[in-house]
């Protein structure tokens, strides 16, 4: 199968995703890279690879430094929030 990823980082310095074999214990995939501070927006970090049916996955998010609200700021709005989304085909 396949799966790609959305996943936000606000106030990060040199931000990277990536999927997570828990199952191998080994990495599936890498997102894109963010390099410096995303000061005022939520910056978008985006990735995909291959899957392999029957594994568990981690979807991960490492950062070299945050501020306070650096993996992903709250809306406040009191409802549900999405700071991820996976999208997965089958074969």
């Amino acid at each position: 199968g396949w799966v790609e990823w959305d996943t936000v980082s606000r106030l990060a310095l040199e931000a990277r995703t990536r999927l997570y074999n828990v199952t191998d214990t080994s990495v599936a995939g890498y997102g894109v890279s963010q390099e410096g501070y995303a000061y005022y927006f939520n910056q978008g970090l985006t990735g995909g690879c291959a899957v392999v049916a029957g594994k568990a996955y981690a979807l991960q998010l490492r950062t070299g430094a945050t501020y306070g609200y650096g993996m992903g700021y709250r809306s406040g709005t009191g409802t549900t929030e999405i700071y991820s989304r996976v999208r997965y085909w089958r074969d």
